[in-house]
């Protein structure tokens, strides 16, 4: 992470981002290439974006998924052409239209929560201090939740086991599948539940190790597989967002995501610290589910027992390297 200081603005870059810096007229102005930039300005500044120009006055951060440019306005407002997104609202620029909605807290990343602490107390931010730390209290419950996931799952392995070594003992008794142990059957019960397989991949960049970053090549497994395809439980109504969520925190792999107010769902960053444009002007990171790719987020996408997820790193056509037809 770094930060720029120029006169009465502060411009805060997210790892990987990648801008130029200039002055117009005596101000502070910059184009992002990629990334994500954090800025708290008492004037007005100017940002380019794929020969696009937009101008921000207060608190807000810029980002730039591929074909998309988003802006959040905590404090300020943000314009492009005749439009205008003030404090509490977004903006999302597309290729053909551009769309003003309202703020959700739950967009803040830990690169933008980060940034929010350090800003003047004198300016008001659209999301209060106390709702921001109910936020990050949240969070971390859902990592302790997922770190007690991983206990009761080695506790459901016993389980199996114990009815596996019953079976083996009893041949003639049969094992039954519960929610829970039958605490008047002698048998162990096994626990029914649905499950899928995922597998995240990144042997694309192997092929293009010309186009990586530079010092991200430490983060490229050999044989490109970042997590060989392993099997995982679900409950109904989880989505492919939640179980790569979850896998990620068992395995330790890094995980980072941002939400997209215009569809509602959430955006996969990086992943193994690999993120999108690390491997070139069209790389990033794309799902699939029984061979697929759908055209929405992996947080919408409800799975059914027996999907097959494979998280796979494109680096050449937008997804045709690794099998994409839609984009």
């Amino acid at each position: 992470m770094a930060t720029i200081k120029h006169s009465d603005a502060n411009l805060s870059l997210n790892d990987n981002t990648k801008v130029s810096i200039k002055t117009e007229e005596g101000n502070l102005a910059f184009e992002v290439f990629r990334g994500e930039a954090f800025a708290d300005t008492n004037k007005k500044i100017n940002v380019h974006v794929d020969e696009k120009e937009l101008e921000l006055e207060g608190v807000s951060s810029i980002s730039v998924p591929i074909g998309t440019i988003e802006v959040l306005v905590l404090n300020g407002n943000a314009k492009y052409k005749e439009n205008l997104a003030e404090q509490g609202q977004t903006m999302t620029i597309l290729e053909k239209e551009v769309l003003v909605g309202e703020a959700k807290i739950e967009s803040l990343n830990e690169f933008i929560i980060a940034r929010i602490a350090i800003v003047d107390t004198g300016k008001s931010l659209c999301f209060k201090e106390a709702d921001i730390e109910k936020l990050k209290s949240d969070r971390q419950a859902e990592e302790e939740n997922a770190k007690k996931e991983i206990l009761a799952k080695e506790d459901d392995e016993i389980a199996v086991e114990e009815a596996r070594q019953y079976t083996i003992a009893n041949p003639n008794e049969t094992v039954k599948k519960s929610s829970s142990k039958d605490k008047d059957s002698k048998i162990p019960a096994i626990l029914e539940s649905d499950s899928c397989t995922i597998t995240i991949r990144c042997d694309t960049i192997l092929n293009n190790m010309g186009d990586l970053t530079s010092g991200k090549n430490k983060y490229v497994p050999s044989n490109g597989t970042i997590l060989a395809t392993s099997s995982i439980d679900f409950d109904e109504g989880e989505t492919v967002f939640d179980v790569l969520k979850r896998t990620c925190s068992r395995a330790g792999i890094q995980l980072e995501y941002s939400y997209t107010p215009l569809y509602g769902s959430y955006y996969i960053q990086g992943i193994n610290n690999l993120y999108e444009f690390d491997c070139g002007a069209e790389s990033g990171w794309m799902y699939k589910v029984n061979g697929w790719f759908p055209n929405y987020g992996s947080s919408s996408y409800e799975l059914k027992d027996g999907d097959s997820i494979v998280l796979c790193y494109t680096c050449k056509g937008l997804g045709a390297d690794v099998g994409s037809t839609f984009m």
